[in-house]
C-alpha cells in the first residue's frame, strides 16, 4: 500500500465525519469536537441512531487516525468519554460537555502526577536521611 501525505491522512479522518447523517444537524458530532444535546434530547440521543452513528465516526477516526485531535483539543477517548457519561444512568445523565469533561479529567491526572511526586520526594528524602545514618553509624 502506497504510503500516504499527513494531509491525505487527516482529510480521510475527516471524511469520517459524513457517516453521522442519521443526526440532526446540531447534535452531529464534528471536527470541533463539541456535541450539543440539549438535556431533554438525551433520551432519543442516546437511544437513537445518532449515538450509534456518533460512535461509528469516532471508530472510522481512530482506525485512520488515532491521535486526531478536535479543533477543542479533545481527544477520540474524551469525545468517548463525554458520550459514555452522558448517557448514563448518573447525575452526569444529559451533560455532553466536552469541556468541563476534559478539565474534569485534566485535573484528575493532575492529582496523580502530584501523588506520584510526593511518593518520590519521601523516597528520595528517606534515602538521604538512611544514607547519612550509615555515615553517622561508622
Amino acid at each position: 500500500m502506497p504510503s500516504q501525505d499527513p494531509p491525505e491522512i487527516v482529510g480521510k479522518a475527516l471524511e469520517c465525519f459524513d457517516h453521522a447523517d442519521t443526526c440532526k444537524p446540531e447534535q452531529r458530532l464534528s471536527p470541533s469536537g463539541s456535541l450539543d444535546i440539549p438535556r431533554d434530547e438525551t433520551d432519543e440521543y442516546c437511544n437513537g441512531g445518532c449515538y450509534e452513528q456518533t460512535q461509528v465516526v469516532l471508530t472510522c477516526v481512530n482506525q485512520i487516525l488515532s491521535n486526531f485531535e478536535f479543533h477543542n483539543k479533545a481527544t477520540i477517548d474524551d469525545i468517548k468519554q463525554t458520550i459514555t457519561d452522558g448517557c448514563s444512568n448518573t447525575d452526569k445523565r444529559g451533560d455532553f460537555n466536552v469541556a468541563e469533561h476534559m478539565a474534569a479529567s485534566n485535573s484528575h491526572a493532575n492529582i496523580g502526577v502530584l501523588a506520584n511526586m510526593g511518593s518520590l520526594l519521601i523516597f528520595v528524602t528517606l534515602c538521604g536521611l538512611l544514607s547519612m545514618l550509615s555515615l553517622i553509624m561508622v
